[in-house]
């Protein structure tokens, strides 16, 4: 399937530099390349444009022209506002905080901070970009072109690692924003309750545009109404329940992972490894079911690490190593002892 795709992409290229022209493919070529595989800004602004001018819309419309109103009091002009400053704060934290960004001159401060696990990391695992043994949790982060502790994954609205130091940067980055969305999409459909009850919508007669049909009013037609009136602002509001729905969902994921000691980078890796162990697992069964008449592939030796001249036994012991090592990952090596205390280590880290 992957060289398919590869193949795929090479035709493509192809036909892309022929249609172009090498100058041109080879501009939209370095461009795709530095918005996908450098550390950017791009994404960065994107946020910047989207959470300011998203407030603009709520403070012109939602604030200026709606509050007070029947079910919302002037209150939330000021709430909303301070909700909002700390969002834009704890944005500013987060992309100007050190991840724990592994040098010569800490490396051996690291190497002691974490046991390797022998299933993720192992001991003597240079890195060689930076030319140092890899701490047990690190990993090198190819945008950044840096080792982190911990490392968690490279988040590119921050345009920064998230690893050891800042990762509380970065759950309250999260959890700040869910509450303004949240908070935002709620008071929008207060607001929108008020000009029901304002403009007595209920009782109200509507025309279809075009026929000049009237129609009695209910509630797929008011919406369409206050929608068309408003869009801006239902746009926004739409946008905070989604958004909202979807960062309190992403949040409480990071807070899980936080209180079991896991990263992202870590609850990928041992996903991909537990399907290894079963793959292989089963593999050796087969094996040592169907013994000499058992046939397999390159790959499968490469992949299983295991050769075709092994007895019945070497079989049954590679079974048994396999299983241990599968116990180690599905346990977590680095399960805490308390959730509490996992999660409150998350906002006090080593300096």
């Amino acid at each position: 399937m992957m060289k398919l795709m590869r193949k795929g992409l090479g035709l493509a290229q192809r036909v892309l530099q022929t249609i172009l022209g090498q100058t041109i493919y080879g501009y939209i070529a370095g461009l795709c390349n530095y918005v996908f595989y450098q550390k950017n800004p791009i994404v960065m602004i994107l946020y910047v444009l989207l959470a300011g001018g998203g407030f603009f819309v709520y403070v012109k419309i939602g604030f200026d022209k709606y509050l007070p109103g029947p079910y919302v009091g002037e209150i939330h002009k000021t709430t909303g506002t301070i909700i909002m400053l700390l969002c834009y704060l704890s944005f500013y934290v987060a992309v100007q905080s050190d991840p724990g960004v592994i040098t010569k001159s800490n490396v051996l401060q690291a190497l002691r901070r974490y046991q390797y696990d022998d299933i993720i990391y192992f001991k003597n695992n240079e890195c060689k970009t930076c030319k140092f043994s890899k701490p047990a949790r690190s990993k090198h982060c190819a945008l950044c072109n840096v080792c982190v502790e911990k490392f968690d994954h490279h988040c590119i609205w921050l345009n920064n690692c998230v690893g050891l130091k800042n990762y509380r940067w970065f759950i309250t980055f999260v959890l700040m924003h869910a509450l303004i969305c949240i908070y935002g999409g709620i008071l929008g459909i207060f607001i929108f309750a008020g000009i029901i009850k304002k403009e007595r919508l209920w009782e109200q007669k509507f025309q279809i545009m075009g026929t000049g049909e009237t129609i009695e009013p209910g509630l797929y037609v008011i919406s369409r109404y206050l929608f068309y009136s408003e869009t801006a602002f239902a746009f926004v509001t739409i946008l905070c329940i989604c958004m909202g729905i979807m960062l309190t969902g992403f949040g409480l994921y990071h807070v899980n992972l936080a209180m079991n000691n896991v990263t992202t980078n870590e609850s990928y890796k041992r996903a991909a490894f537990e399907t290894y162990f079963e793959e292989k697992i089963d593999f050796l069964e087969q094996w040592k079911e169907f013994g000499d008449g058992f046939k397999f592939e390159e790959r499968e030796k490469k992949l299983f690490e295991v050769d075709e001249k092994w007895t019945k036994q070497q079989v049954e012991s590679s079974i048994k190593k396999t299983k241990e090592r599968q116990k180690v990952n599905i346990a977590n090596f680095y399960k805490p002892w308390s959730k509490w205390e996992s999660f409150k280590s998350v906002f006090n880290p080593p300096l």
